[in-house]
């Protein structure tokens, strides 16, 4: 049976220090403003191969590549031989294993606006007071992380966070 002393603490799962920072630079019509967000103090547990994915749906994972093929490969590797067929069990054990948990440190630079303002009053014949069209860029990737798989904390278990754009116009009258 296992004992409450066997247990073995990694840190916290959501970060206790988190925040971002907004900067905004105008300069005549033209605004360029750019958020960077930040998390730190966490740990998250990183994916792996699972063999019985593997096995039932043709699932796989970069460390497919780094698992134990030969004697002597425990000095060089964490990643399980493949057996087949997967015992869930064995599966369950490695997946939760504090050898997957990685910081979560990181820096993201999260989105940039462009605009630029017409001042509509100053045009003659138009019903707006304001014309305002921009550009707007989001998910433009990590700057900084603290884990050095390259991991992406927040999207590691899905794909990446797609990169969205938008152009718009914002009339008003």
């Amino acid at each position: 049976n296992p004992l409450i002393e066997d247990l073995v603490y990694n840190g916290r799962t959501r970060p206790p220090f988190w925040g971002s920072i907004r900067n905004t630079f105008s300069w005549k019509s033209f605004s360029l403003s750019t958020i960077l967000t930040y998390k730190a103090g966490y740990f998250f547990r990183r994916n792996s191969i699972n063999y019985a994915t593997l096995f039932t749906s043709l699932i796989s994972n970069a460390d497919y590549t780094l698992r134990w093929q030969a004697p002597g490969d425990e000095r060089i590797t964490n990643v399980p031989a493949m057996k087949y067929p997967a015992d869930v069990n064995r599966e369950t054990f490695y997946s939760r294993s504090s050898i997957l948990v990685e910081k979560g440190d990181h820096i993201r630079w999260q989105d940039v606006q462009l605009s630029y303002t017409i001042n509509g009053s100053k045009e003659k014949g138009s019903p707006f007071s304001q014309i305002r069209i921009y550009s707007y860029i989001n998910n433009l990737g990590i700057l900084w992380r603290a884990n050095r798989k390259g991991l992406d904390p927040d999207f590691q278990q899905i794909a990446p966070a797609p990169l969205q754009m938008a152009l718009g116009v914002n009339l008003t009258l």
